[in-house]
């Protein structure tokens, strides 16, 4: 059984499989895979005037703000018709959304790259900052959502990944040591902002199948291949969530000997920093 996977949402959501894209095979197709934007702004009035995407980005960063500006998704994924959407709603918790030129874009981590783009932004519309003004801003874009998956792609499957801020990290010799205070602050506000997201979207998509591990919170990584962030998780979350996978759409799903080479390539990632020798990053 082959499964065509789509993913919208961050590195929680992505980090199962990206490192094995250049392994043998792809039972599971996991394009287009949309970083640094969030689900909301591809279904809220997008900017009407002229833009201009600072050229000293990266061309990784480039592209990301574009398809937001441009509201790619949903052609691209009439395009890919794929069995399921794998969506996270992390960047409508942290980074929220910044009307500019009479429409909405994500404050993405990509455009806070530039500072000559962050220097015309106005100030973005965070949940963490309003709630009930972001809430009222996302619900209709994600009646929106459902409105399109139901017209264009009704035998789409919705899974909803419900990632979460880590309080805690594994360590180089594998202890679990607290986060610093004031950031283990910061990701309970952004897990609470998260859940409050979370019922919104469910609420205006009932179709969607909450996707979620059943454990408390997830434990960080001091060893991942992308540095030590609350999102980054240890590799045993990512065990995990192939295992999940496979009980939702079946042990034998497609692209799971793949995956499984995936997660050993994330263990000799985490064996090489610690011997001191940095990975070549496929990104």
């Amino acid at each position: 059984m082959s499964v065509n996977l789509a993913i919208i949402g961050c590195c929680a959501s992505r980090d199962w499989v990206f490192s094995q894209r250049r392994g043998a095979g792809r039972s599971l197709a996991t394009r287009p895979h949309f970083h640094s934007s969030a689900l909301a702004a591809q279904f809220l009035p997008p900017v009407s005037g002229p833009f201009e995407i600072d050229p000293a980005l990266r061309a990784g960063d480039q592209a990301v703000v574009r398809r937001d500006l441009l509201r790619t998704w949903p052609s691209e994924m009439e395009a890919l018709r794929p069995d399921a959407v794998l969506v996270d709603l992390s960047y409508e918790a942290v980074d929220g959304l910044v009307f500019w030129n009479g429409g909405w874009i994500t404050r993405s981590v990509s455009i806070r790259q530039s500072p000559r783009m962050v220097a015309t932004l106005p100030r973005a519309l965070r949940p963490i900052d309003d709630p009930d003004g972001f809430a009222a801003l996302v619900a209709p874009a994600y009646a929106g959502f459902a409105a399109f998956m139901a017209e264009r792609l009704p035998k789409t499957r919705i899974l909803l990944h419900r990632a979460r801020f880590a309080l805690h990290y594994r360590a180089r010799f594998g202890q679990i040591l607290p986060f610093p205070e004031q950031r283990q602050a910061t990701s309970r506000r952004y897990n609470a902002l998260a859940e409050g997201i979370e019922a919104l979207f469910l609420k205006a998509v009932p179709k969607a199948e909450p996707f979620d591990l059943g454990q408390d919170l997830p434990v960080a990584e001091l060893w991942h291949r992308w540095g030590l962030h609350p999102i980054h998780y240890e590799e045993a979350y990512y065990r995990r969530f192939l295992s999940l996978f496979r009980r939702t759409f079946g042990q034998q799903a497609g692209w799971g000997a793949v995956a499984d080479g995936g997660l050993d390539r994330l263990s000799e990632t985490r064996r090489r920093w610690k011997a001191g020798v940095k990975p070549v990053s496929d990104a």
